[in-house]
């Protein structure tokens, strides 16, 4: 006589913890664009990115890929310390400082835009916090 099995669920939910991830990536962006670390602000939108993979449509990754390939050639060619004296941004040189940071804005908000769409901006009012 076979012994009837049960299913356990798992006690761990991995929603909670991604949550938190995408909260820590979100204020290291935000800290990053205040103080104008342009390298910091692309590393933290690239973790925000790899976050959302799973549920971007291919479209929607084509654009963001898209998005990366222009800030890295952008961030390669700036040369923050050449371009800042005494804290300020020389924004006049050649419009490196302007583009980039218009480029890194534009990905920021992309990024929010599609983690609102995908269901990561907060929890369903529906469902228990734990």
């Amino acid at each position: 006589m076979e012994e009837p099995t049960t299913e356990k669920k798992s006690e761990f939910n991995e929603q909670q913890f991604k949550m938190l991830r995408l909260h820590q990536i979100q204020n290291g962006a935000n800290e990053a664009q205040i103080n104008r670390d342009f390298p910091k602000w692309f590393d933290c939108l690239t973790s925000l990115y790899k976050e959302l993979i799973g549920k971007l449509t291919a479209d929607e990754k084509d654009v963001c890929v898209k998005i990366i390939q222009r800030v890295s050639i952008r961030l390669e060619n700036f040369n923050s310390a050449a371009e800042c004296y005494n804290g300020l941004y020389n924004q006049n040189t050649d419009g490196t400082f302007r583009n980039l940071k218009s480029e890194l804005f534009a990905f920021d908000c992309k990024l929010r835009e599609l983690s609102d769409k995908h269901g990561f901006s907060g929890r369903d009012e529906s469902e228990e916090m734990f």
